[in-house]
């Protein structure tokens, strides 16, 4: 039952596991695709033990759709069966074919297709000049310079619409940096077009503030207090000192204060104001919305409340907007990001200004969208991509891995390139999310 499961992680041999009569694999999110991927279809391999339960009479995986995504079933699915070869699949087949031979999408010849197992597609759907054609087509039209739509043009072939504009966008941030990481060139060019954009912060971000910052910021107010020699610092020396003794006392892997932690969050805020003036982000477009699953949990220990729901509906109503930019969407469960997402996601109710609004999907930390995902590519110049790393910057508890962001932005456009379409220095990336009634 229950209760005789282990509450904290166990080690134990390959061999050991193996004898069980039945065995179990779980896992979530897109982080873990790869190696689920690895561990399914990949060579039993000492260098990934899940595939070992390849072996065994009773094992089952346990996944979600984000960590089934590299499976050949799910990503190839022609490969192993017939399929109903609609568009979003004949594009996905399309691409796919592209990349593996190393073509540009209107270079494939019905050898191509015949010879790869791609040959079904072209009995339910045509030649393959008309197909190639079609494809070529579809992915063009996700590539704009206008992410809110141009005014006063058609836009029967454009993944946003001319109008309304400008527009009210809502670009949700689940930490103070994901925006900037997921969609800091896109900002740039929204404020630059003349919509009005305002950036929500859902979480302080708190937690991946270091103890050295709020050392380093306690310390400066003391030290200030010291040299003015009090005349009305006797309070800031005071919290100063506070702080600096609870940091003392709580050691390396303490749990932060309350106290703490609220100071931790306002660097971070600093920080996203520095970087939101790079993209032209005003101090007065910017809410920190502060959810309170955050400020009551810790990683992996977060449970979304009713109140958080309420938050980011009362953010939506009272704003109204015609855009939402959000992520989190593939992001593990019990992620903040996740809980961000769900967190918006349940706040949509029916309102009427609904009906006029597009929820469009980025990426963060997560992995990129693939080519077949994109419904908008919003092309960014060399420029641009300097300005997002320098935007970056701002964030000292950035990681490597986000830093690196723009590096992403520019293979998102290598491989627009490679299909076919024109070069650019990079591209960001989003994906519509089509609410009941589109």
């Amino acid at each position: 039952g229950v209760h005789n499961v282990p509450r904290f992680a166990i080690t134990m041999g390959v061999g050991t596991i193996l004898k069980a009569r039945r065995l179990v694999l779980m896992a979530w999110g897109e982080n873990k695709a790869e190696i689920v991927r690895e561990a399914v279809e990949g060579a039993v391999s000492d260098q990934v033990s899940a595939s070992f339960l390849q072996e065994h009479d009773n094992a089952t995986f346990l996944i979600d759709e984000a960590a089934a995504s590299r499976l050949t079933r799910q990503n190839y699915p022609w490969l192993v069966g017939s399929v109903d070869w609609d568009g979003s699949m004949t594009r996905r087949s399309v691409i796919w074919l592209a990349k593996k031979l190393e073509k540009p999408v209107l270079k494939l010849t019905e050898e191509h297709y015949n010879e790869t197992g791609v040959g079904e597609l072209l009995t339910a759907a045509g030649p393959a000049y008309q197909v190639n054609i079609r494809v070529f087509n579809q992915l063009q039209h996700t590539i704009t310079g206008w992410p809110g739509g141009k005014p006063d043009a058609d836009d029967t072939n454009r993944p946003e619409r001319a109008q309304p504009h400008p527009k009210r966008v809502l670009v949700l941030s689940p930490e103070p940096h994901d925006a900037f990481v997921g969609m800091g060139g896109t900002i740039d060019r929204l404020i630059e077009q003349g919509h009005e954009v305002r950036l929500a912060i859902q979480t302080s971000g708190n937690l991946r503030v270091s103890d050295v910052a709020a050392y380093k910021f306690a310390s400066v107010v003391r030290e200030m207090a010291e040299l003015i020699g009090g005349h009305g610092w006797e309070g800031q020396a005071a919290y100063a000192e506070d702080i600096l003794r609870q940091l003392d006392e709580k050691g390396e892997f303490g749990l932060d204060p309350e106290t703490v932690r609220k100071l931790k969050g306002l660097i971070l805020r600093g920080e996203a104001r520095d970087a939101a003036r790079v993209c032209g982000i005003k101090d007065d477009a910017l809410r920190f919305l502060d959810l309170p699953f955050y400020e009551a949990g810790r990683y992996r220990r977060f449970s979304l409340t009713d109140d958080d729901v309420e938050v980011m509906r009362n953010q939506l109503n009272s704003y109204r907007p015609h855009q939402i930019y959000v992520t989190g969407d593939v992001a593990d469960p019990s992620s903040l990001q996740a809980l961000c997402f769900q967190a918006m996601i349940r706040s949509l109710s029916g309102e009427d200004w609904l009906n006029d609004c597009r929820i469009w999907v980025y990426r963060g930390k997560e992995q990129s969208l693939y080519a077949h995902e994109i419904d908008m590519a919003v092309p960014m110049s060399p420029d641009q991509l300097a300005q997002k790393a320098d935007a970056l910057r701002k964030f000292q508890s950035i990681n490597a891995e986000e830093l690196e962001t723009p590096e992403r932005n520019r293979e998102t456009a290598q491989e627009y390139d490679r299909l076919g379409m024109a070069e650019y220095e990079g591209i960001e990336a989003f994906q519509r999310r089509h609410q009941v009634g589109d």
